[in-house]
């Protein structure tokens, strides 16, 4: 186990910094540095958002100059898809190696995103009428507990700036670090990183 602090970014550290490698660059001589599959899966889903969007507009060309043109597609959509969820992940396997969180898919992490879900607990929003917005950011959660209760360094930083599920909720998610791994946790907002 290194000296380090282990450095964990939520996914918007990596929409903040488009250019990734640099910022995490000049982070890792300091940190050992982390990443979940939280993330990268949330990351991916976005782009492939946004590419569905790009087909839907193709499509509607397609349909608007039917009588004159043809547009001929190199892959369809999925395909497109499979190629950059592929690239992606290898990006990132290869930058982080062994130091990707995984997600925990049991039965035991889908009974406690329910009971903290019902719960209100953070990171879901107990405010009222609150919704059960919060799902990804709870599997992000789970994942960092799981994973530092067996591995990893005795002190973590967690940069986030989502307010609502960490920023509002930094004693008790805190606290409930240490009682659950040992170690200890820094929820800090992105913007100390930038």
């Amino acid at each position: 186990m290194s000296k380090k602090q282990a450095f964990i970014f939520d996914t918007n550290f990596i929409i903040q910094h488009p250019d990734l490698d640099v910022a995490l660059d000049k982070l890792k001589d300091r940190y050992a540095l982390y990443i979940s599959q939280v993330s990268i899966d949330e990351r991916i889903a976005q782009h492939c958002r946004e590419l569905r969007q790009t087909f839907d507009e193709a499509k509607k060309c397609e349909v608007k100059f039917i009588h004159f043109a043809t547009i001929k597609y190199k892959k369809t959509f999925e395909e497109e898809c499979d190629y950059y969820q592929c690239g992606v992940q290898a990006k990132y396997d290869g930058y982080f190696g062994n130091h990707v969180i995984p997600l925990s898919k049991t039965g035991d992490t889908l009974s406690a995103v329910i009971a903290r879900a019902d719960k209100r607990l953070a990171p879901f929003s107990d405010a009222k009428g609150a919704s059960d917005k919060g799902f990804k950011d709870c599997l992000l959660w789970l994942s960092i507990l799981d994973y530092f209760k067996k591995n990893g360094e005795n002190d973590v930083i967690f940069v986030t700036d989502d307010k609502s599920a960490f920023l509002h909720n930094t004693e008790m998610l805190e606290a409930e670090f240490k009682s659950v791994t040992g170690k200890t946790i820094h929820i800090q907002p992105n913007t100390y990183y930038k």
